[in-house]
Parts: structure tokens; C-alpha cells; sequence
């Protein structure tokens, strides 16, 4: 395997196949490459919640990382102790060190694994799920006051802690980032049982190329040809057109310059292949992704009336039509001042 496909999959959680793609893709530019995978679209929500049961005298950490679209839970690390140590794993961490110092506890102390399995099995439940669920709001985003609550009744339940002190906070999170840790901790009342290698994680993983068709959203715009572009109502999928990217983020600028999209700090027509075309319902305009390379999509909102630009026809080039040569404009005023001086002295002829 290429070294830098290997660095990549490691350091971004991208499987071998997608590495491979944007190792080549970016001319071996890994850093490049994680570009890419940093600004592709957060697909799920981490809530870090952090518990102390004084009465009860548990303490510890939840982990719970959600897909709220397909309101499903992807994974679940928590920790419950005696110690109140493991309860000072701080909210306010980035997700990836959030779930390794949950690990690295588990891993280096000895933990309540009774206690955490009641635990596990209590976040496991439906009505659970359907409980936090039901704290999101119509942008998928979660009220943490109201988590409060759910996560309250789930304590003063299994901890039988009625007034236990909680703090969550919520972070939005890539899928790569869910399944880059080399570990998957599961509560187990047998510490011999596997399941790192089972059917489903192997399908999961397996699942991190093809639910992620585009990994990074681009804003374009079409280029406009008014008079030789091909009318945006008669594009099909897979046909070829020009576009420019106008994206200002980091991202935008960095892969303008890989697409060779950008000129002295302007943007400049590139070709992109369209793969979806939708039209509105509240307007008559159409929605166009584009894809310019593996994962490296653009986004646009057209009118259907427009005319747009395709790759080989620019509008300033109007091609000559099969049968009918170019004539030269010179040779048409030579035979014409030929033609008036065959008539000129013609006409002194038959005038003797």
C-alpha cells in the first residue's frame, strides 16, 4: 500500500478505496487530501454528557454519537465509577479526544462494568432514542436544556440519583471522524467476547464511501452562453458543462487552484459532469450537482431558461456550416472589380 494512502486512512478514518482516490486526485497532496475530509458536509451529532450522582456515588462520562436524519445511534462510550475522577473528562473537548479519554479511562482504571452495562442498556432503548430525538428541532440541531432532562429521568432511574449533576454539550461531527478510532469499545459482561471484526461494523465501514458520494458541497455558478449554450431544461445526467466555483471558504480557494479554476485570483470556467438535476417545488428554478473528481461535488440554483456554456463550444466561436466554405472578403472586391471592368469595356465596345 502507498505510504501516503496509509498516512491518509490513519489520520482521517477514510477507508484504502477513497484514499487511494484522493491521494491521486490531489498529486499525492496529503495534506491536501484531509482538506477535503475536514470540509466535507457533518453528518452526525456527538452529545458529551458529564454525570456526578453524589448520593448514589457514581460518577462518569457519556458518549453518544447520533445520525439525527436517520435517527439512529452510530456509537456509544461512557464510563461509570466510584472514582469521581471519571467524572473531570471535560464536555468542552473536541469529540476525537472526548471518546479517547473515555478509552484511555477504561483502559488504565477499573471501572463499575456492572453499572456501566445497566447504563448501556438503558441509552440503548428505544424510548431513549425516541426521547432525545424528540429534542431536535427542524434544523436536526438539539436543545442541551432539554437533554437535561431526558438524561435526568435516565439517572434517576438506573443510578437512582434523583438529583444528579449533569453538563452536555453537542457537536457536530464527519462520519469519518466516527469510525477513524482503531478501537470500539462495547460494554461486555464476557471480556473475551469480540466483535471488532463482526458482519455489521465490516458493512459499516464498507458504507463510508458510498454514503458520502460527494464529500465536499462546492457553490458554483453556470457559465451563460445566451446564444450557442444548450438550454438548462434539456440537460441530462452525466452530460458535460462549464461552470465556475465562487466558493470563499478555504476549501473553495484550495481546490479552485487543484481544478486549475482559478487565474490570478479569478475564477474561470472549468468542465463538471452533472449528476443530479431536481426542480424545486416552492419555484420553478432547478437544483444542479456537479462533480468535478472523486467526492468534489458542486451546487447551484438555475433558471430553466437559461442557456448554458458546454465543454469545446465557447460562445465567441461560431462554427462554420458543412457545404458552405469560408470566402475570403478581399477576393469577393477583386472579382467584383474585375466584373465591372469586363462590363466597362464591353460597354465602350459596343458603343464604337
Amino acid at each position: 500500500m502507498d505510504p501516503k494512502v496509509k498516512e491518509l486512512m490513519y489520520s482521517s478514518g477514510a477507508d484504502e478505496k477513497l484514499s487511494s482516490l484522493l491521494i491521486e486526485f490531489t498529486g499525492g497532496d496529503i495534506e491536501g487530501a484531509r482538506k477535503i475530509i475536514e470540509a466535507m458536509p457533518k453528518n452526525y451529532t456527538a452529545i458529551k454528557t458529564r454525570y456526578m450522582a453524589h448520593k448514589a456515588h457514581y460518577y462518569g462520562v457519556i458518549l453518544i454519537v447520533m445520525d439525527l436524519k436517520q435517527k439512529s445511534f452510530e456509537n456509544i462510550f461512557l464510563v461509570a465509577d466510584k472514582n469521581k475522577d471519571a467524572s473531570l473528562i471535560d464536555t468542552a473537548l473536541k469529540y476525537d479526544e472526548f471518546k479517547e479519554k473515555i478509552i484511555s479511562y477504561i483502559k488504565k482504571q477499573d471501572p463499575d462494568i456492572e453499572m456501566m452495562g445497566r447504563l448501556k442498556e438503558a441509552v440503548n432503548a428505544e424510548n431513549f432514542k425516541e426521547k432525545v430525538f424528540a429534542k431536535s428541532d427542524g434544523d436536526n440541531r438539539l436543545d442541551t436544556e432539554q437533554l437535561k432532562v431526558v438524561f435526568s429521568e435516565l439517572f434517576s432511574r438506573v443510578l437512582t440519583e434523583q438529583n444528579c449533576a449533569i453538563k452536555i454539550e453537542t457537536e457536530e461531527v464527519d462520519l469519518f471522524s466516527v469510525h477513524k478510532s482503531a478501537y470500539q469499545y462495547q460494554v461486555k459482561k464476557d471480556n473475551d467476547e469480540k466483535d471488532s471484526g463482526t458482519d455489521d461494523e465490516k458493512k459499516k465501514k464498507e458504507e463510508v464511501h458510498i454514503r458520502n458520494i460527494s464529500l465536499v458541497l462546492l457553490k458554483v455558478e453556470p457559465v451563460v452562453a445566451p446564444v450557442m449554450g444548450v438550454p438548462a431544461l434539456e440537460l441530462q445526467v452525466n452530460d458535460k458543462i462549464m461552470v465556475k466555483i465562487i466558493d470563499q471558504r478555504e476549501i473553495g480557494y484550495y481546490l479552485s487552484g487543484l481544478l486549475d479554476a482559478r487565474e490570478n485570483q479569478e475564477s474561470v470556467p472549468v468542465p463538471a459532469t452533472i449528476k443530479e438535476i431536481s426542480k424545486q417545488e416552492d419555484t420553478d428554478n432547478l437544483m444542479i450537482i456537479v462533480e468535478f473528481g472523486p467526492g468534489i461535488a458542486g451546487k447551484m440554483y438555475i433558471s430553466p431558461d437559461i442557456k448554458i456554456e458546454i465543454p469545446g463550444l465557447k460562445e465567441e466561436e461560431v462554427k462554420e456550416s458543412p457545404g458552405f466554405p469560408k470566402i475570403n472578403f478581399l477576393w469577393i472586391i477583386f472579382f467584383l472589380i474585375i466584373v465591372f471592368f469586363i462590363i466597362l469595356l464591353f460597354t465602350i465596345f459596343v458603343n464604337r
